[in-house]
């Protein structure tokens, strides 16, 4: 039988030239992941935030990994086993980029 589902509340803070979030949270269950895509153009600087959020700190594991990409699937943050984190980049061509948790 699986495990009850468990609340992970994530706070990003994306800043790009084009638009601005002031803050975006969202559950991800234990063991499934949430990708959000962005289309960024060149020279687009971004900057995110993610936490862990206090009310899910019973959880028994209470870490999440973050992994960022960019058009072409490179890989440009990877934070595994992590409660909080922050990415910086700068977005070096035009194309869809993918924050997943």
């Amino acid at each position: 039988m699986a495990t009850p589902l468990t609340l992970l509340a994530v706070i990003l803070h994306f800043c790009a030239a084009a638009a601005t979030v002031e803050a975006l949270v969202f559950d991800v269950p234990s063991g499934s992941s949430k990708c959000l895509t962005e289309e960024l153009r060149r020279f687009a600087h971004s900057r995110a935030s993610y936490r862990v959020a206090a009310e899910s700190t019973s959880a028994a594991d209470p870490r999440i990994s973050a992994r960022m990409t960019g058009p072409r699937g490179e890989e440009l943050h990877l934070a595994e086993a992590a409660e909080r984190g922050e990415l910086r980049f700068q977005a070096v061509e035009d194309g869809e980029h993918t924050a997943c948790f």
